[in-house]
């Protein structure tokens, strides 16, 4: 759902005149909550039901160790954090602006959540909601 928002949000975007932003404006206010916080929210639940998979697998394999999967976890988080600083570093480059390399899109935005939720993973699910 947070993907089609997106896509149909940047062609209105994209394919209206100026006269039209009006429309762009009310699509964002009325359905905003499915973009990128949608996005990063259902990427957090996939990223739990996966912590949950292999905290299972480690349980019953046994050469699977909580190293090889914080080791996994970490790689897979530098892997998307890595590629969205070079989606950022083309587009930075597209439009001769070095300061977008440090612009928060999706790429980038969800591999530092995967970072930062690593520590998160263990605590509670009240302590998880508050912070």
């Amino acid at each position: 759902m947070g993907m089609v928002y997106i896509m149909v949000g940047h062609m209105i975007d994209w394919w209206t005149i100026p006269s039209e932003d009006w429309l762009f404006n009310v699509y964002v206010s009325l359905f905003s909550a499915l973009g990128a916080a949608g996005f990063v929210f259902i990427s957090g639940v996939g990223t739990m039901i996966s912590y949950r998979n292999r905290v299972e697998k480690i349980r019953t394999t046994a050469n699977y160790s909580t190293k090889t999967m914080r080791k996994e976890y970490l790689i897979r988080g530098f892997l998307i954090l890595g590629l969205g600083l070079l989606y950022n570093g083309i587009v930075a480059i597209q439009f001769f602006d070095p300061s977008v390399i440090w612009k928060w899109f999706i790429i980038l935005t969800v591999g530092a959540s995967l970072l930062l939720a690593w520590p998160l993973l263990k605590t509670s699910k009240l302590f998880r909601i508050f912070v």
